[in-house]
C-alpha cells in the first residue's frame, strides 16, 4: 500500500509521457502540478465535480434521512422494504450505468416510451446528448445508487437513539419537531459527517457512470475529475500529469473532510 503511494508521488515530479518516449523521463519539479492547476479543461471538470457533490449532499442528505425516519417506524413488511432499498447500492456502478443507458436511450429508452405513451412529449428526447441535461442525469443516477447506503447509515444512527429520550420529551410537553431538532438531529451529526465525506469522495472519484453513459461528453459537459484522471493516464498516457492530478484530488478531499469534521463539531456543540 505504501509503495504505490510513494511511487505515484515520485513520478508526479517527472515528465513521464508514454506517447512521447523520445522526451525521456526528466525531472520537472512542480511543473505537472502547475499544469493541472492552470488547465482550463481541468477547471471545467472541477466545476462539474462540485455540481455532483452539491447534488449528492444537497439532495442525498435530506432524502436519505427522510427514508431512514420512515423505515425506523414499525409497519407491515418493514424487513422486505429494507431489503429492497439496499438493491441499488449492491449493483456495481458499471451495471447501473448500463441500466440507466437503457432508460435514457433516445430511440428505445423506457423514459421516452413512458412520456410518449402518456402524451407528455411527441418526439423522443435525446437525454444524454444535451449538455444541459446530461450532467444532471448522471448526478441523479449516482444519487440513486448512493441513497440506500446513506439511508442505512442514518437508520443505524436512529436505532441507537435511546427511547427514553423520546419518552422524556413527551413528558416535558415537547413536540415531535422539537424532539427531532434538538435531540435526534444533533445525535446524527457523526452520521451526517460520514455521508458528507462519502458523497464528496464519490463525486471526485466518479468514473463508471460517466464512462458508460456519456464518456465525458457531449462536448465535455459531463467531464468530472475522476474520468479526467482516467483520460490523462490511459488515453493521453501522461502518467506524470495524472499522478499530480491524483494527488491534488486526494489533498482536496482530505481538506474538505477536515472542514466537514470541524463544521459538524461546531454545529453539534452549538446544538
Amino acid at each position: 500500500m505504501v509503495y504505490p503511494l510513494v511511487y505515484s508521488l515520485g513520478i508526479s515530479f517527472f515528465n513521464l509521457h508514454i506517447t512521447a518516449p523520445w522526451l525521456g523521463t526528466t525531472f520537472v519539479g512542480i511543473k505537472n502540478y502547475l499544469s493541472v492547476i492552470t488547465d482550463p479543461d481541468m477547471h471545467s471538470a472541477l466545476w462539474h465535480t462540485l455540481f455532483m457533490a452539491a447534488v449528492g449532499i444537497g439532495l442525498g442528505i435530506p432524502i436519505s434521512l427522510f427514508f431512514a425516519l420512515i423505515l425506523n417506524r414499525k409497519f407491515p413488511l418493514r424487513g422486505l422494504v429494507r431489503g429492497i432499498l439496499i438493491i441499488p447500492w449492491v449493483i456495481p456502478g458499471s451495471v447501473q450505468g448500463l441500466l440507466w443507458s437503457r432508460i435514457f436511450d433516445s430511440h428505445y429508452g423506457a423514459l421516452n416510451g413512458i412520456l410518449i405513451q402518456f402524451g407528455l412529449i411527441k418526439e423522443p428526447i435525446t437525454w444524454l446528448l444535451d449538455p444541459h441535461r446530461a450532467l444532471f442525469l448522471i448526478a441523479f443516477a449516482s444519487l440513486w445508487g448512493a441513497i440506500p447506503m446513506m439511508t442505512l447509515l442514518y437508520l443505524a444512527g436512529l436505532q441507537s437513539v435511546p427511547e427514553e429520550l423520546s419518552d422524556a420529551c413527551q413528558v416535558d410537553g415537547g413536540t415531535r419537531w422539537g424532539y427531532f431538532r434538538y435531540i435526534v438531529f444533533p445525535l446524527l451529526l457523526p452520521i451526517t459527517l460520514i455521508n458528507l465525506i462519502l458523497r464528496t469522495i464519490d463525486a471526485f472519484t466518479m468514473f463508471d457512470l460517466v464512462y458508460v453513459l456519456t464518456g465525458g461528453g457531449p462536448a465535455g459537459a459531463t467531464q468530472v475529475t475522476g474520468y479526467y484522471l482516467y483520460e490523462a493516464a490511459f488515453t493521453k498516457m501522461n502518467y506524470g500529469y495524472a499522478s499530480a492530478l491524483a494527488w491534488l484530488i486526494a489533498v482536496t478531499v482530505t481538506l474538505l473532510a477536515i472542514f466537514y469534521s470541524r463544521f459538524t463539531r461546531t454545529e453539534g456543540t452549538a446544538s
